[in-house]
């Protein structure tokens, strides 16, 4: 055995270049699973650990003003725990804050230092607004007119992102949650928000939604999993969770397609060796465990230091994770059955492949293997198309384009190659586009300062109607054909306002007063393919509606749908006159609104457009390494098997650059052809991918294309090329003074 390990040791040596490339694959598949799983599975475990021992809630609700509350409640007390929240905003030199007793039953606050307020002049607040005001636990602080101490620094559970309830995202630096005692929440004036939290109780396992629904005294109910703070980031783990398992799936394959070509080409190339290995009497049996010994040493080492490098690098998305949610427990880990995952597939996958590829070769007869004149024959029908095509290139080009269509391995890399690079740098477009794609949609329109949300109905003002817009807001679910229930809100505009304007294609203003169905946005026309003329399945009031699509709006809100205000009055059986919210440029300071200003919702937009940003670098990077790999690859494979044609056109007076031209630079049209034939795929494989991510994180991700991005990914692949293309031309150049140097010596 050592003898035949070590003659099998030495044929591969000669494939030191295809065994580099190996490694480098499987450390990539293995880098870019371990780079995003260490940063899931230990926080998905502590996640659920700190929101069960916190008592998160699982529902919230709100009461009409006309709601016999004690009854409601007390039907209900057998199977949930209610607990009413209060919030109140108010602004001081450039903050904001959010005010909120302490709770007693659920939602526990988690303290990170030292303690909750014990005393009317102490507070306790985020930790990253501490952080990044240059605070510290102990020191004072102001609020309007009244300075506090700062006992302590806490979490919140129903608020592991920070969007206040009926508020857009907020900025750490400048906004957080304070905690006070209840007499001071009293005493300080700001706009308040009340609402009720629910946990089932102890052996209760479920409560269906349809009979919350069914309840007439809640004007607004969501269960967690509709309440992006609560859930947001649940949702993001669950979204690398994904991003994970396909890294691992895509790159897996690429590197078991690539050991099957090695294992494939090795054993044509060293067919002589085999067969007289075998002569010797070395069983098939015995060569195959010596291969396996390879692939398992070359896939072992790639996933361990893929999997160090990942620990390291996953550093990255915990550094993006801590900034963007309020969890105090995030740490890099993985369980064992991921870990596993990660070294079986591409491990275990390139064993079974070398198996696969080997163990039929070598269950042919010795004689078989020790004939070199018996080669498999191309398939005749293949070649004739070949050759069809390449009769309609012109003269030049003829003979390279006949050699490099007959080696399907190497176009079939190829075409891969380019697919995937170009899918992945449109990816990374669409992605570092969608953020300002979605900020402009749902900016646009407009021409107001203040969106104010009152409690109750208010009666419109007439003759205020030049500078306010009036509107009714009224939750909505939406039903599918599949039987799955969407959660949006509905608004109807005020026909004659003029502060917030839905446009069509054009540009042009669409008109609301003789509207008779409903209008959605372009983003959520994308996102559930909405079409319009469309007809939509609404639980609206516990009504059952069905409304007609008249228009898809270039701008809007990703949730919400659209239609005039006297339409939705109809529907919600309320008197037209009234109001739930208004669009305006005044000010509203009365305690009970809720105001939300349009920078607030510019601000949120584009705090939300980093993790968009981010992830389109990442796919960028992994695009310009996969593509420099693979066409290292493809340039290896063909230069390994044109050896010997180049041997015999040396032998005919053709020069290196003229071997080259023939051989190698053929690849460059071709690299060509074969992106102008995978371009129609890689378009439509972006199109799905970006629509399920949307799904997932309910975020507006069109698909963003123009010529620019037609022309870029495709000079992206040509200096890929360009940059590899010295190594083989070197290696010919070699090749070419080495024979020069035998024939000297031989005269």
């Amino acid at each position: 055995m050592h003898y035949l390990k070590k003659q099998i040791v030495s044929l591969l040596k000669q494939n030191r270049a295809y065994g580099a490339v190996l490694l480098l694959i499987v450390l990539l598949t293995s880098f870019m699973y371990f780079f995003v799983q260490f940063s899931v599975d230990r926080n998905v475990t502590k996640m659920e650990y700190y929101l069960r021992n916190q008592n998160q809630e699982d529902v919230r609700f709100q009461f009409t003003g006309t709601a016999d509350k004690n009854k409601v409640l007390k039907g209900f007390e057998n199977q949930l725990i209610t607990e009413e929240r209060s919030i109140k905003k108010m602004k001081s030199e450039n903050k904001t804050y959010f005010l909120l007793s302490e709770p007693q039953r659920l939602n526990m606050p988690y303290i990170v230092k030292g303690r909750l307020p014990e005393q009317a002049d102490e507070i306790a607040v985020l930790p990253q607004f501490l952080q990044q005001n240059n605070l510290q636990v102990g020191d004072s602080w102001r609020i309007g007119e009244i300075s506090f101490t700062i006992t302590g620094s806490m979490y919140l559970p129903d608020y592991l992102s920070f969007i206040p309830f009926g508020e857009v995202q907020q900025n750490y630096s400048d906004a957080t949650f304070v905690l006070v005692l209840p007499e001071v929440y009293d005493r300080l004036e700001g706009q308040e928000s009340q609402y009720y939290a629910g946990a089932l109780r102890e052996g209760v396992d479920h409560l269906s939604k349809k009979s919350l629904l069914a309840e007439p005294a809640f004007s607004y109910l969501a269960s967690a999993s509709e309440i992006d703070s609560d859930t947001e980031l649940q949702k993001a783990l669950e979204s690398n969770n994904g991003l994970a398992q396909s890294f691992l799936i895509v790159l897996g394959l690429i590197s078991l397609f690539i050991f099957y070509m090695f294992f494939k080409r090795f054993m044509s190339l060293h067919k002589q060796d085999l067969g007289c290995l075998k002569a010797l009497g070395f069983t098939g049996r015995q060569i195959t465990f010596v291969l396996i010994r390879f692939t398992f040493g070359i896939a072992g080492i790639g996933c361990l230091l893929g999997m160090g490098l990942g620990y390291l690098g996953s550093n990255v998305l915990m550094g993006m994770l801590e900034s963007t949610y309020s969890f105090p427990f995030f740490e890099r880990g993985i369980h064992f059955g991921s870990a596993v995952k990660g070294i079986l597939f591409p491990a275990g996958g390139a064993v079974l492949i070398t198996c696969y590829a080997a163990v039929p070769f070598l269950k042919q007869e010795t004689h078989a293997l020790l004939n070199i004149s018996a080669q498999p024959r191309p398939v005749k029908g293949v070649l004739r198309a070949a050759n069809r095509v390449v009769n309609l290139l012109p003269e030049k080009w003829r003979l390279p384009f006949r050699v490099a269509l007959r080696k399907w391995n190497a176009l079939i890399l190829s075409a891969c190659a380019i697919l995937l690079t170009t899918l992945l740098f449109l990816l990374s477009y669409s992605l570092y586009q969608s953020s300002g794609t979605a900020m402009n949609a749902q900016m646009a329109g407009i021409d107001y300062t203040y969106d104010i949300t009152y409690p109750e109905f208010q009666n419109d003002d007439a003759n205020a109607r030049s500078s306010r817009m009036y509107y009714l807001q009224q939750q909505v679910q939406l039903k599918q054909e599949k039987g799955s229930i969407i959660s949006a809100q509905m608004l109807g505009l005020d026909s004659g306002g003029t502060l917030f304007t839905l446009l069509d294609a054009n540009n042009n203003g669409l008109r609301m007063d003789n509207l008779k169905g409903v209008i959605v946005s372009r983003s959520f026309s994308w996102l559930y393919g909405i079409k319009k003329g469309d007809t939509l399945n609404l639980i609206l009031d516990r009504q059952n509606v069905e409304l007609v699509v008249q228009s898809i709006s270039q701008n809007g809100d990703t949730d919400t749908i659209y239609t005039s205000k006297d339409n939705l009055a109809g529907w919600m059986k309320v008197e037209r006159s009234l109001h739930s919210g208004e669009l305006s440029n005044e000010m509203n300071s009365s305690a009970n609104v809720k105001v939300v200003t349009a920078e607030d919702k510019k601000a949120a937009l584009e705090s939300s457009a980093v993790s968009s940003r981010s992830s389109a670098v990442i796919n960028q990077m992994i695009g310009i390494v996969i593509g420099v790999l693979l066409i290292y690859l493809i340039l290896l494979l063909n230069f390994q098997d044109s050896t010997r044609d180049m041997k015999i056109l040396r032998l005919l007076g053709y020069k290196s650059a003229e071997i080259s031209r023939l051989l190698i630079d053929v690849y460059r049209p071709l690299l060509v052809l074969l992106y102008v034939i995978t371009l129609p795929f890689a378009v439509f494989i972006t199109e799905r991918i970006l629509r399920i991510l949307s799904l997932q994180t309910g975020d507006y991700m069109p698909f963003n294309l123009n010529i620019w991005m037609l022309i870029l990914p495709l000079v992206l692949i040509m200096l890929q090329y360009m940059l590899v293309m010295p190594i083989f031309k070197g290696k010919l150049r070699r090749g070419n003074r080495d024979n020069n140097s035998i024939d000297t010596n031989t005269c």
